[in-house]
């Protein structure tokens, strides 16, 4: 799941954001005895995006999940999660936007961006903060609290995609 170079002195790998999401996804999660790492970091990347919130639509009935998304969506525009369907495509393009400068651009004062795997990655949501009165909230995935008696979450926050953007290096300018 992480690009391969070729042998030789030239022969480095170029590390693209997916691949360093997928390494850290395979670090963080708990995997059984003999488990398949490369099927489970694939199957939590799939988690599908299944709505969002913002503490700013206040004109939207809390059950109204259609509303609640919109404004979410428009509260982290231009930020390249709104393009992202699956859990892993949105880390990949938060650390795009951190590469790009559109994080640095989008938040007035450092903000605060998180991502959080529940229980093994079943569920999985993303938090940003563009200031300390405003956030969105982006959900992947079903998590039904049924009867856990004990759950697992893994929060990773603001300084990964930070740091991970620093190593990459700034995004090319195409010509």
């Amino acid at each position: 799941m992480v690009a391969k170079g070729k042998p030789g002195r030239y022969g480095g790998v170029d590390l693209a954001e997916s691949d360093v999401t997928s390494a850290a996804l395979s670090l963080i999660l708990d995997f059984e005895y003999g488990a398949d790492i490369a099927a489970e970091v694939l199957r939590v990347r799939n988690l599908p995006a299944t709505g969002g919130f913002t503490n700013l639509s206040l004109d939207a009935a809390p059950g109204d999940e259609e509303a609640n998304t919109r404004a979410a969506f428009e509260f982290a525009s231009p930020m390249s999660i709104l393009a992202a369907h699956q859990f892993g495509d949105a880390l990949d393009s938060l650390i795009q936007d951190f590469r790009s400068g559109t994080y640095a651009a989008w938040t007035s004062y450092g903000g605060f961006l998180a991502f959080e795997i529940v229980d093994n990655g079943t569920h999985a949501h993303i938090s940003l903060s563009r200031n300390p009165s405003s956030s969105a909230t982006f959900i992947y995935g079903e998590w039904d609290p049924g009867e856990h008696f004990i759950t697992r979450n893994v929060r990773i926050s603001h300084e990964f995609f930070r740091d991970i953007a620093q190593e990459l290096g700034p995004l090319a300018v195409p010509a």
